[in-house]
């Protein structure tokens, strides 16, 4: 069975190697730039009010098309798109005019690391449970350093049965460090009742000591009758 996909891309391939195949130079492609994931193409062309731009990859696939106005016989134009191309591999570029008769070619290759890219942080943190850092749109992160926490501070209070919440907060980057609080093995009580207690034992104490010298003076009185 045939693959559809492929026989798209073989027709499309066809037609455009069909389209580029005759040279001129009414459509020149002077520049091409590759920065932070576009392609920036600028020429000119005499011949019509638009250019057809194609971005091949390495193995000469086509990639990309597009369709770029053309101002006093002259084109710039960044690219729609954000392109995930390979490090060290080189890429083609071909401009024609609108009616495809004439066409200017140009390759690029991608650099390892993009030297022209200017890192732009944020001013606001960002953060994990450890470290924060200020972050720029390419991912790379700067003034990266751990939180600077203050005291522990009670959410929740802990009961016999259910856990508490205590937290604290990085003075730096507003952070919000949790941790549980265990629950307590007896349950708060309003007051302190262990001196109740104690003298509840000494009144059984005192009151079973005074039956007890009771008993025996009867028995003392009883022993001289």
């Amino acid at each position: 069975m045939i693959n559809g996909k492929k026989i798209v891309i073989a027709i499309v391939t066809f037609v455009m190697a069909a389209m580029f195949t005759v040279p001129a130079l009414a459509a020149d492609l002077n520049e091409v730039t590759f920065t932070d994931s576009k392609i920036t193409v600028s020429g000119s062309c005499t011949t019509s009010n638009q250019v057809q731009v194609i971005v091949f990859d390495y193995n000469n696939q086509p990639l990309f098309f597009s369709t770029v106005d053309v101002v006093q016989d002259s084109f710039n134009k960044t690219l729609d798109a954000v392109f995930d191309l390979e490090a060290g591999k080189t890429y083609t570029i071909k401009v024609a005019d609108y009616n495809g008769k004439n066409v200017s070619t140009d390759t690029f290759t991608v650099e390892t690391e993009n030297p022209s890219h200017t890192h732009s942080y944020s001013s606001e943190w960002k953060s994990d449970k450890t470290n924060h850092w200020h972050e720029c749109t390419c991912g790379e992160k700067s003034d990266i350093s751990a939180h600077i926490y203050g005291e522990w501070k009670i959410i929740k209070d802990a009961t016999a049965t259910e856990q508490g919440s205590k937290e604290r907060i990085c003075s730096v980057c507003g952070y919000r460090d949790t941790a549980i609080i265990a629950a307590t093995e007896y349950s708060p009580q309003t007051g302190d009742t262990r001196n109740i207690v104690l003298w509840i034992s000494l009144l059984f104490i005192s009151s079973g000591a005074f039956v007890t010298l009771v008993i025996i003076m009867r028995q003392r009185k009883q022993s001289e009758w």
